[in-house]
């Protein structure tokens, strides 16, 4: 095909030169794992039936409870309460092979100052390991000193800060996303980007979410938590055709073609899961076939979208940075494979009115 495209190209940009955005992953994207809003259970008790384990019980068994005193969403959270040389710690186990994974969490502490070295944290873990008390993956620390800390991997790395501070009584959101295949994870507080490419390594050791109230005798409360594997996207290869759109024309569609990575059967492809830039559906009434329109040797499904709408999609560009009558624009297409998310990109010319 004429153009390759295997980055997120979002939107449309009137340019000289395109810009290739790169895409970023955020905190509660994704397929779940679990996740948990402490609802189904009696107050007072401990989410055992959830899959929930006490694995340290730190001011004693009968305060690590649910309660209805405080909640993120809608009535109960978890309330863990540890006390000083003895933490309370509680984990759910799972498993996941993904590349991605991630956690996010709603915490809250009745104070943000105290003994010892944490006052609550939350990370994967791997509690059967050979370092002391459990190995802590992407860890985040809610300090004694009013501070947020996170830590790649314990037992080899330390403590470093966040740059933010926290406020007793008030609830954060906790957001962690770990990729594998490059060994770096980031941290997000409250939906913004706190730590970036942070190394780490050993992941596929976890096999645990971890929650705790540490040495510093402080209540935490936890809500609304969710554990979740990110899809790796499939890079689709996909060429617009005409290259040139002029808007004063008439004409019915305007036709993507789409090729796939070898192992992956475009026969396969979902057609009605089919959108570009995330709006545009494919004209179900328009021819659907498979061929090999570049004479690469390589099969290619042919769709097609209604010219009108992807004019009345243009309709709501603001085109004040145009100094001509001509725009390169990219348009974002996805689709499903097989269950596997597919994208790729394509530019071509938009001749205004």
């Amino acid at each position: 095909m004429k153009k390759t495209l295997s980055l997120i190209i979002v939107g449309f940009l009137c340019l000289s030169t395109l810009s290739v955005l790169a895409p970023q992953i955020k905190a509660n994207s994704g397929t779940i794992i679990f996740e948990d809003d402490f609802e189904t259970y009696a107050v007072g008790s401990f989410p055992s039936a959830g899959g929930w384990e006490l694995v340290w019980n730190g001011k004693g068994t009968a305060y690590q409870v649910m309660t209805d005193t405080v909640s993120y969403s809608p009535t109960k959270s978890l309330r863990l309460w540890g006390q000083s040389g003895w933490s309370a710690n509680v984990q759910r186990k799972f498993t996941s092979s993904a590349e991605i994974i991630g956690f996010e969490a709603y915490i809250r502490t009745e104070s943000n100052t105290g003994s010892g070295w944490k006052v609550a944290g939350i990370c994967f873990w791997k509690l059967d390991s050979p370092v002391p008390w459990g190995k802590r993956f992407a860890d985040v620390g809610f300090g004694p000193d009013g501070q947020l800390y996170t830590r790649p991997v314990k037992g080899s790395s330390s403590y470093f800060p966040l740059g933010l501070s926290y406020e007793a009584d008030r609830w954060y959101k906790v957001g962690v996303i770990i990729d594998r295949t490059v060994e770096t994870y980031d941290v997000w507080i409250d939906d913004v980007l706190a730590a970036e490419d942070v190394t780490i390594w050993d992941t596929y050791e976890i096999d645990a979410l971890m929650m705790e109230s540490g040495h510093s005798s402080i209540k935490v409360y936890f809500d609304d938590i969710r554990v979740f594997e990110v899809p790796t996207e499939l890079p689709a290869t996909i060429d617009i055709d005409p290259d040139t759109l002029n808007l004063k024309n008439k004409g019915e569609w305007i036709t993507a073609y789409i090729e796939l990575p070898e192992g992956y059967n475009v026969n396969d492809i979902n057609v009605a899961t089919i959108l570009l830039n995330e709006t545009i559906p494919v004209d179900m009434e328009a021819p659907v076939t498979v061929g090999d329109y570049d004479s690469d040797s390589v099969p290619d499904l042919m769709v097609k979208f209604d010219r009108a709408s992807i004019i009345e999609w243009f309709g709501a560009v603001d085109y004040a940075e145009d100094t001509g009558r001509s725009c390169l624009v990219a348009l974002r297409l996805t689709g499903e494979v097989s269950g596997t998310t597919f994208e790729g990109s394509d530019t071509f010319n938009v001749l205004r009115k």
